[in-house]
């Protein structure tokens, strides 16, 4: 159940007459310039480079756009001449999806001067695709499509088998959302996320022997697994299983929950699948549970976790809006004896999607 913020990735578009379309960027060096007559015969042709990786997310997302346009019949307009310099006030490598945020934004760009009106589950995919077949991760379209589909005030109960989805109302006060950039830096191109995947496309092969049927491990019920698990071999991969079973049932109390504004059971959830990522997902850090442990011990704080897929990053706390100050004072300290890492705390409120703003 994902959710946009209040905080992302802004390209700010100026129109030239000139041949080409160039990307810079406010937070990081170089930039990327490519031929925006090549896109009409569905090529991206790099005209100059000097960036130091992020123009690769960018180069991915247009690709993946010329291909989804391509597929879907739809053909792209002359566009013109551009320079965009791209601003993002999300913390990079701390688990709040700014490679989401960065690819569902060119193709928005791309979408909107090539006309050819994809919209927003095609944005997702779009980013989705860049991040899998150029920068060679493979993760999902959760985030992405939370960075396409986003509400204010809303959370997103996502189906990402279907893509089925429904907004879910997020009112809760008197508490408020912190963010805690742990300092640990992580990307998912270095960690073991691929791993992880791996693991679980192995555990889904040995289960389909007992249940042929079966198309992916979300419709695997909690009593399914309960009855299969006993006739495999104990490994790294059933682990894996164990908490992905758990958390999709996590995820339809924490709807339940927040229909009802239950914030107590809703805030337990979020523990509880903090626990679980570390204990059976494996993907947290020392750093990790450790601030997790000292925001569970402060006044005010309902409940915490892991943000994002693990590996350094951030963690999520839900803490009473009254005790903002009280938190950083005595977390920060704290946290920085135990790691000799420096947490940065960010309140943050549920936000809209990507959109146009003239």
């Amino acid at each position: 159940m994902p959710a946009a913020i209040d905080a992302g990735t802004t390209g700010v578009v100026n129109v030239h007459n000139g041949e080409t379309i160039t990307f810079v960027s406010r937070s990081f060096p170089g930039r990327l310039q490519i031929d925006r007559r090549a896109l009409k015969h569905g090529e991206v042709r790099v005209v100059d480079r000097s960036d130091d990786g992020w123009g690769e997310y960018v180069r991915g997302a247009i690709i993946a756009w010329l291909e989804v346009a391509s597929a879907a019949g739809r053909p792209i307009a002359d566009l013109p001449g551009m320079n965009v310099e791209l601003v993002s006030d999300l913390p990079v490598g701390a688990g709040l999806s700014s490679s989401a945020s960065l690819t569902v934004l060119i193709a928005l760009i791309f979408d909107t001067f090539g006309q050819t009106a994809l919209g927003p589950e095609h944005w997702a995919k779009i980013g989705q695709r860049a991040e899998n077949e150029t920068v060679g991760v493979a993760c999902g379209l959760m985030d992405h499509f939370a960075a396409s589909y986003g509400k204010q005030n809303h959370a997103l109960f996502l189906d990402t088998h279907t893509l089925a989805y429904e907004w879910i109302p997020f009112s809760p006060e008197p508490y408020v959302l912190v963010v805690i950039d742990s300092g640990k830096r992580r990307s998912l191109r270095h960690s073991a996320y691929n791993d992880r995947l791996n693991e679980v496309e192995q555990a889904l092969s040995w289960i389909r022997r007992h249940r042929p049927t079966l198309t992916h491990l979300g419709a695997l019920r909690p009593e399914e697994w309960a009855a299969i698990r006993p006739l495999l071999p104990e490994s790294a991969p059933l682990r894996r299983v164990d908490h992905i079973v758990a958390e999709n049932d996590r995820v339809l109390k924490a709807r339940d929950a927040l229909r009802s504004g239950d914030l107590r059971t809703f805030a337990a959830l979020l523990t509880a699948t903090h626990r679980s990522l570390q204990s059976l997902f494996e993907v947290t850090r020392p750093e990790i549970d450790a601030l997790v442990e000292l925001l569970l011990k402060a006044p005010g704080v309902l409940g915490a976790r892991m943000m994002g897929a693990g590996f350094g990053g951030s963690v999520l706390a839900l803490v009473h809006r009254d005790q903002g100050p009280a938190l950083i004072a005595d977390v920060g300290p704290r946290y920085r004896h135990l790691t000799g890492l420096e947490a940065k705390f960010y309140r943050f409120s549920l936000g809209d999607g990507a959109r146009e703003r003239t």
